[in-house]
């Protein structure tokens, strides 16, 4: 791929920096050749047009609003450093800032929250429109701004947008960004002024990425189609807490359960299991299947916002308190797990008032979202925090029985609440479309073909409606009410100690987080904020609800008072990566039915109890060590078993090259570093082993797409006695698929090793010399066979050059042109591969999809250390860099010091920023 850099505007280098810039204008001369030389589009780029968007990063500009200089001090790596004194100043600045390196990103991050892709790439958009417009997030976005916000925050609103649009005035398409450069040639698109609306609008869209169990609420009731409810079962194992520690654990909630046992409420509390009372009947429901297969086609496609459309999400953030320290003081880590995107979804800066007053009021740096105020997660003069996803359930999918212009509600027909939507195409003619809504929310059956049919071949129970024209699928999220998180971003920004931070993170309804926090006073705390429903009884969210019955209803919300937190553990740390938030024994809200299952969380825990238990003091160093942790808890506990499986049979082809792969595993200490041979054996073998045992079994909705398979007719009560196969398709994009070879799955095994005669180890004579299997050690021999096989295939039949890091690769896409445009463009836009170290469900977690393949499918999107002894000895890295321009020296200057485990000095006092500090900009009123 191109190299990575070139050099910054404004910058004066030194010699090595004279040298890099010789060559990065090398790769810009070669680039416009190319392109001129028969591309199609190069005739009218340049140099020019390729360098006519970097940002202006010394001197001084004018920005008519401000009320006082402001200065933009950026480091080597052109991370901003903004100094202000006024509020007001410093949020508008940081538009302007973010504009500068980011705005074809904020761009295009708009135009999909408010549901106008369709305006900037054309028709091929008009499908993720509709699903958008339907679902209503700018509407929402805009009556929180209209109702619920508080009046400084839309203060801050307004000055960051007016940021943003100051810098737009004036400027042509190319001299905003190179990719809007390349629209010209078939879209006379213009970019449109900031918006407030546009900033809250993109909290929506990470509460979508973040929104817990819907997608395992859709692959229950799709399974039905094949699977009876106790091998559903089988699949879906509970939490185990006996070997997994949840988050909390020194019982901050017994006087929540005590009054919650007093008030006799056990009706607002939802089931613990997996309770479906009064829900349709899914066994063998052909419509209704057809209707969750449209849905999850339609989720399939949607451009992510910052998860993999919600599936594989996850988070590390653990504190440690100044008693177990080197410093005396708190160490804060955190390193959220999101797609992989390029340019990252994070956006470094720091925001400093010169003088904190009533009339300034911020100093604060860490990590945000280029299009949004504020600063996510990181550290002000006071405190640090991190955030994790809760996993909490707060999405519900309801049938709804349609009737007409209206739908069922208690046996009467209630009418829909429409409303008419226009989606402007580039290129093409307007769309309209209704948008109907139930009492529960949005109809998505109507976003699709599939969907559109509204099971009218559904099998219900008894209690149901009749059919009529069918049934539709509704949806109850609680990111469709206006809610205060954007109040919550700048009050936790500005929180001086425990009690601010709890009032602040009580504003942050959704999406519902796990908050860790710290302070220089070393106190360690945890809170969960959020909105969360409770149900009643006989419903516990796990699978679709009956909408015609009010009972279905969701009854209330937790409390705040009632929601789990602990401060200053007597253990002295916390750890938070996904796992369950409480036991559910002693907790009496059902928050979720579907918790990761706590293999990375059980293993940070032990790698900060073993060194405690040593006696030694946890450093900077150590706590970067940990999130590089590359133990597959999975291997560990896999391969002894694997190592006996006797290979040397008279029936396996080329036994010994076979064998040879086994001894791989011999004396292998279970890191998944990105030079292991073993690593990339074991993770081949688990791949088969899902394949065999699980994914040759699911129905087609869930398998991956293209991937045909001969299957026994259904029978979803037992063994199945098969007379004759049908061929069936899988249909799920292979980052989506199933078995994805997680957390869950490392349970779903242990669970059925000691029943070695189990329905699940059985496989069918499927030809090509490979007979029927019948027991658990005849399928590990058949996967592990086979693995050998796929990576010779893959790489080569010498094993002494396989490796982790050949199979387990990242590429970093541009997200739009970079994955949908023409070759030549993505050339231009993309970076990669890097070999990753790590794996799925393990601390240093590069995700990859069992049933996909091995490729990277999502990262640690970010990687920070805090240290409350002292600030400026904090570090921190982002995925790429700071700049969203391509062939900037900023584009993905950090990604190779990511890749290999490294951090970056991050300074906040003004001195340390002084001295880091490469280039100055002054903007004046």
């Amino acid at each position: 791929m191109p190299p990575n850099t070139t050099a910054s505007t404004g910058q004066k280098p030194g010699k090595s920096g004279r040298k890099k810039g010789r060559k990065a204008r090398l790769i810009v001369l070669v680039l416009v050749l190319a392109l001129v030389g028969g591309v199609g589009y190069g005739g009218y780029w340049s140099i020019s047009t390729v360098r006519a968007s970097f940002p202006q990063t010394k001197g001084s500009l004018t920005l008519p609003g401000l009320s006082g200089p402001v200065d933009v001090k950026r480091d080597g790596y052109g991370i901003p450093q903004i100094y202000a004194s006024s509020d007001a100043d410093l949020f508008m600045a940081q538009g302007y800032v973010q504009a500068q390196d980011r705005f074809y990103e904020m761009d295009v991050r708009r135009h999909m929250t408010s549901g106008r892709l369709s305006e900037m790439f054309g028709e091929s958009q008009v499908d993720n429109d509709e699903f958008l417009r339907t679902l209503g997030w700018d509407r929402v976005a805009k009556e929180e701004y209209d109702k619920t916000l508080s009046a400084s925050t839309k203060k801050y609103l307004q000055a960051y947008a007016e940021g943003v649009n100051a810098y737009l005035d004036g400027k042509d398409n190319k001299d905003i960004s190179l990719e809007y450069a390349a629209l010209g040639f078939t879209n006379d698109y213009k970019p449109e002024k900031w918006t407030p609306v546009d900033s809250l609008a993109w909290l929506k869209a990470m509460a979508w990425d973040l929104r817990g169990n819907m997608q395992d609420e859709i692959d229950r009731a799709l399974m039905t189609s094949r699977l009876g409810p106790k091998q559903i079962q089988d699949l879906y194992p509970d939490y185990p807490y006996g070997r997994n520690k949840t988050i909390v654990q020194t019982g901050q909630y017994d006087d929540i359960t005590k009054t919650f046992e007093q008030s006799g409420s056990a009706s607002s509390a939802g089931s613990s299991g997996s309770g479906t009372a009064g829900t349709a009947s899914a066994s063998g429901t052909s419509g209704l299947q057809s209707q969750l297969a449209g849905l999850q086609n339609v989720l399939d496609g949607l451009p992510t916002a910052v998860g993999v459309n919600g599936n594989g999400i996850g988070s590390n953030s653990w504190v440690v308190a100044g008693k177990h320290t080197i410093t005396g003081k708190p160490l804060l880590a955190n390193d959220p797990h999101l797609s992989a995107s390029l340019p990252s979804v994070w956006y470094q800066m720091g925001l400093h008032c010169r003088a904190v007053s009533s009339k300034c009021q911020y100093d604060v740096s860490g990590y945000t979202f280029a299009g949004m105020p504020g600063v996510i997660i990181g550290h002000n003069q006071n405190i640090a925090w991190g955030m994790t996803n809760s996993g909490v359930d707060v999405t519900d999918l309801y049938l709804e029985k349609l009737s007409g212009d209206g739908y069922q509600l208690d046996g009467k027909t209630v009418p829909f609440t429409t409303r008419e939507e226009t989606i402007k195409v580039a290129g093409g003619s307007p769309e309209k479309i209704v948008v109907r809504e139930t009492e529960n929310g949005p109809l998505l059956s109507d976003r699709s073909s599939e969907l559109v049919k509204v099971g009218k071949k559904a099998t219900v129970d008894t209690a149901a409606p009749d059919r009529g024209d069918g049934y539709g699928i509704s949806l109850r999220w609680t990111a469709l009410d206006p809610g205060t998180s954007m109040d919550a971003v700048f009050a936790i920004d500005k929180a001086a100690n425990w009690t601010d931070f709890r009032g602040a993170a009580a504003l942050f309804d959704v999406p519902s987080q796990n908050l860790i926090y710290a302070d220089t006073e070393d106190h360690i705390g945890y809170t969960l904020p959020g909105k969360i429903p409770t149900r009643a009884k006989g419903y516990d969210g796990s699978v679709p609800a009956p909408g015609w019955d009010s009972r279905s209803r969701w009854t209330g919300y937790i409390d705040e008072d009632e929601l789990p937190y602990e401060y200053n553990p007597s253990r002295g740390y916390i750890v938070t990566a996904n796992q369950a938030v409480v036991d559910k024994a002693t907790y009496p809200y059902t928050l979720t039915t579907d918790w990761g299952y706590g293999a990375r969380s059980q293993r940070i825990n032990d790698l900060i109890q073993s060194k405690i238990d040593g006696g030694g003091k946890i450093s900077t160093e150590d706590m970067r060590q940990m999130q590089l942790d590359n133990s597959s808890e999975i291997a560990k506990w896999l391969v002894p078993t694997l190592l006996k499986i006797d290979i040397s049979d008279k029936h396996v082809r080329d036994a010994a090259a076979v064998r040879e792969a086994q001894e791989l595993l011999e004396g292998w200490d279970y890191t998944q570093d990105a030079d292991s041979a073993a690593a990339a054996y074991f993770n081949a073998v688990w791949r088969n082993i899902l394949k065999l045992a699980f994914g040759n079994k699911l129905p087609k909705e869930l398998r991956v797409k293209g991937q045909c398979l001969l299957v026994d007719p259904v029978n979803t009560t037992g063994p199945v006695d098969a007379t004759e196969t049908v061929r069936e398709c899988g249909e799920r994009d292979a980052d989506q698929a199933q078995p994805d070879g997680g957390d869950r799955w490392f349970e779903v095994v242990r669970n059925l090793m000691d029943d070695q005669d189990s329905d699940w180890w059985t496989t069918p004579d499927s030809g090509a010399r490979k007979g029927a299997v019948h027991n658990r050690d005849d399928l590990f021999k058949r996967a592990m066979i086979d693995a050998r096989w796929e990576l010779t295939a893959k790489l080569g039949k010498d094993i002494d050059t396989w490796s982790w890091g050949r199979l387990h690769r990242l590429f970093l896409k541009n997200q739009t042109l970079g994955t949908e445009g023409p070759g030549f463009l993505q050339y231009i836009l993309n970076r990669g591969p890097w070999k990753l170290s790590g794996g799925e469900a393990t601390v240093n977690a590069s995700g990859w999809n069992a049933a996909g393949g091995y490729g990277v499918v999502w990262v640690p999107s970010m990687r920070m250390v805090v240290n409350l002894s002292d600030l400026d000895k904090s570090k921190w890295i982002n995925l790429t860099g700071a700049s969203g321009h391509a062939y900037n020296a900023h584009y993905t200057d950090q990604t190779d010091k990511w890749a290999n485990g490294e951090l970056l000095d991050w300074s906040f006092s003004d001195e340390a920023v002084k001295a880091s500090t490469s280039d100055t900009l002054v903007l004046r009123p």
